[in-house]
């Protein structure tokens, strides 16, 4: 569909009124806007998944003849027999028809119908393929993969001693399998039970796994505004001290398809849990929207599932509360263990991704950008940025970890094909991510961590030429490993006092006092933290 899903006068029609669609509608039209995952901003330009085949790793299957997931005609009427939804079940799986599976779809692709015209999903060009994990996970896969789906994501998660969530397990190291041929794989953080509070715990397999993009979810305290996480979506770290989750979208208050009949929709809930079964969805659609502009563009490596992971994650909105309502701290905690890097920003991705590739040992003034290259033992890569003092840096390197297969036949019979738990080797080189200022200062001090994503966030106090420096140190098991970096450099806030500046002490008492007296003081605090929470440039110089 995609732009000729847009060609539709009643989808152009509705996506003009978004901005004005407000009060306590609960609504797919806000969870995908710009206090949720924002990727209406890349409908609106014209990308909405169209050619992009999603893989759904389901319990059970959608209810693919629900009018939602329908190609419509020009009257907006669904058309019988024109489903999005295609179930791909392995041999000997029956369909079985489930609401949570229709429900994480609906968000998913959903294209809206009569009677629900505003519930547009997050990719509502893509067409999505179900496989039941029911006859096994490397079945579904392969069936997903049969079909030529390069976003999996997971209507399911793991949470069970005594395996612990360590990437270790079969799941997550058959799932990062996958993902080393190029599939981009949304995962959920998953969620405990009511009775289990405090609700902590690290992320559950597959939300372990290196590879893919795991998902928290985001609950709505005030209105429509998608900026706390929920009480039940499962923190980081994970058993072996790695940053997941990475990326947080809205959970409840969507308005979804279910099964039941064509005519049934459901509302997510509860407000205060941030299950991230709603949430996944949103992580998925982005990729994907941003997969359908990457296989256009033509610029070589764009649709690399690195780079998607590298410019989803770079760009998140990190002014997130935690569980507790209280402030994350994002200029001093770039990963925080309950929203991760932040809410997803589809657009901010977009225009990352739109930006050109930077090449190593080449200057640019480009306010954002991506590369893609592979790196040999011991070497390193140096991209050099011009920028100015007060600006900030914000950059992720990401690499996947290798995993690799063989086969082996079992008490002397043929192979079998089979994924066992004896058959799968790993390994993970050794990169890191470092930048220099002008006078050759190094500013990023990082522990050493079994992690393949490093992101940093730096307020640069120089003008002039920055160098971001990719390496892959040397280790006894050293090997070559696929990257991409993304960047961005956000301007400081237009209203934000400049510390380089001299005031006059007397003008300076009179308006200090102002801002202290009574009630004006707490206008100013509620003001700036307003200002924090809904501007993307959430710090100061």
């Amino acid at each position: 569909m995609g732009r000729e899903f847009l060609k539709h006068g009643r989808v152009m029609a509705f996506l003009c009124m978004l901005p004005a669609l407000g009060g306590s509608v609960r609504a797919l039209s806000h969870s995908t806007g710009p206090a949720g995952s924002n990727v209406q901003a890349v409908h609106a330009i014209g990308y909405t998944g169209q050619g992009v085949k999603i893989g759904f790793l389901s319990v059970d299957n959608v209810y693919a003849d629900h009018p939602a997931f329908l190609e419509k005609d020009d009257a907006g009427t669904p058309i019988p027999g024109t489903s999005r939804v295609i179930i791909v079940n392995p041999p000997g799986v029956n369909v079985v028809l489930s609401s949570h599976d229709t429900q994480m779809a609906g968000i998913l692709i959903s294209s809206g119908a009569p009677a629900e015209p505003y519930q547009i999903g997050a990719a509502p060009g893509a067409t999505l393929y179900d496989a039941r994990i029911s006859g096994g996970i490397q079945q579904a896969i392969d069936a997903l993969l049969a079909q030529g789906c390069n976003v999996i994501v997971s209507g399911f998660t793991y949470f069970s001693e005594p395996v612990k969530n360590d990437g270790k397990s079969l799941t997550t190291r058959m799932y990062d399998y996958y993902a080393f041929s190029d599939v981009i794989f949304a995962t959920a953080a998953g969620n405990f039970n009511a009775s289990d509070y405090p609700y902590h715990a690290p992320p559950s397999r597959p939300g372990d796994a290196y590879n893919g993009i795991t998902t928290g979810g985001l609950i709505k305290p005030i209105a429509d505004i998608y900026d706390k996480i929920g009480s039940r979506s499962l923190a980081g770290p994970t058993y072996d001290n790695r940053r997941k989750p990475e990326v947080a979208a809205p959970s409840p208050g969507q308005r979804v398809p279910t099964t039941g009949s064509a005519a049934s929709w459901t509302t997510t809930s509860n407000p205060n849990d941030g299950l991230t079964s709603w949430a996944v969805p949103h992580t998925a659609g982005v990729a994907a929207v941003l997969l359908e502009y990457a296989q256009m563009d033509g610029q070589r490596d764009a649709n690399r599932s690195e780079v998607i992971k590298a410019v989803m994650v770079n760009s998140t909105f990190p002014n997130i509360d935690d569980k507790s309502g209280n402030w994350t701290d994002p200029a001093n905690q770039t990963w925080h263990t309950d929203r991760g890097y932040g809410r997803l920003d589809a657009l901010r991705a977009f225009e990352t991704l739109c930006a050109p590739k930077i090449i190593p040992g080449q200057t640019t003034n480009a306010p954002k950008g991506w590369a893609y290259q592979t790196l040999g033992p011991g070497q390193t890569h140096t991209f050099t940025l011009t920028a100015h003092k007060h600006q900030r840096l914000v950059m992720t390197l990401t690499w996947h970890r290798r995993v690799v297969w063989k086969d082996r036949a079992r008490w002397g019979g043929p192979l079998d094909g089979v994924i066992h738990e004896d058959e799968l080797s790993v390994s993970l080189a050794n990169l890191d991510l470092q930048l220099f200022d002008p006078d050759g200062c190094a500013l990023i001090a990082q522990p050493p961590t079994l992690d393949n994503l490093e992101k940093a966030d730096i307020r640069l106090t120089k003008t002039g030429d920055y160098q971001i420096t990719v390496s892959n140190l040397p280790t006894p098991t050293s090997e070559s490993a696929h990257y991409a970096l993304a960047f961005e450099v956000l301007e400081p806030l237009a209203g934000d006092w400049n510390n380089d500046y001299r005031v006059d002490m007397a003008d300076f008492s009179i308006m200090s006092g102002c801002w202290l007296v009574g009630s004006e003081q707490d206008a100013f605090e509620s003001l700036s933290s307003q200002w924090l929470k809904t501007d993307p440039r959430y710090w100061g110089p």
